[in-house]
C-alpha cells in the first residue's frame, strides 16, 4: 500500500514510488516499532519498580498467593514474586562474593594500624574498640 504525500520530503526513508515521491509506509512501520519499544521499556521499568517495592516491603520471603476471584492480580503478584525471588538470589550471591573483600579490607586496616605511631594506635582503639 503506497501513500504518497505531496510536498513532504522524507530523506531518511530513501524508497521512492513510481511517481518519484517518498514512500510513507516504511516510515509508519518504523514509528510503530519505536512506539512498541518505548511501551516495552515503560512496562519493564514499572515491573522493576514493583519488584523493588515488593522486596523492600516483604523481603526475600515474598508470598505467592493465587486468588481465583482475581486472576489478573494473582498473575501479576506471581510475576512480581518471581522477580523478588530472583532479586533475593542476586543479593545472596553478591553477599557471598563480597564477604571475602570485606574481610580483606579489615585485615588491611589492622595491618596499617599496627604499623602506625602509638598516638594513631591510641586514637584508633578509642574510636573503634
Amino acid at each position: 500500500m503506497l501513500l504518497p504525500l505531496r510536498g513532504i520530503s522524507m530523506t531518511l526513508v530513501g524508497e521512492r514510488n513510481k511517481g518519484g515521491r517518498e514512500n510513507v509506509v516504511p516510515t509508519l512501520r518504523t514509528l510503530t516499532l519505536e512506539l512498541i519499544n518505548i511501551g516495552a521499556v515503560i512496562l519493564l521499568m514499572a515491573y522493576i519498580g514493583m519488584v523493588i517495592i515488593g522486596y523492600a516491603t516483604e523481603g526475600p520471603r515474598y508470598h505467592f498467593r493465587f486468588d481465583a476471584s482475581r486472576p489478573a492480580a494473582s498473575i501479576k503478584r506471581m510475576l512480581v514474586g518471581l522477580g523478588v525471588w530472583f532479586a533475593a538470589g542476586v543479593v545472596r550471591v553478591s553477599e557471598r562474593a563480597m564477604n571475602p573483600l570485606y574481610e580483606a579490607s579489615a585485615q588491611v586496616g589492622d595491618w596499617i594500624a599496627e604499623r602506625s605511631s602509638p598516638e594513631t594506635q591510641e586514637r584508633f582503639r578509642s574510636r573503634f574498640m
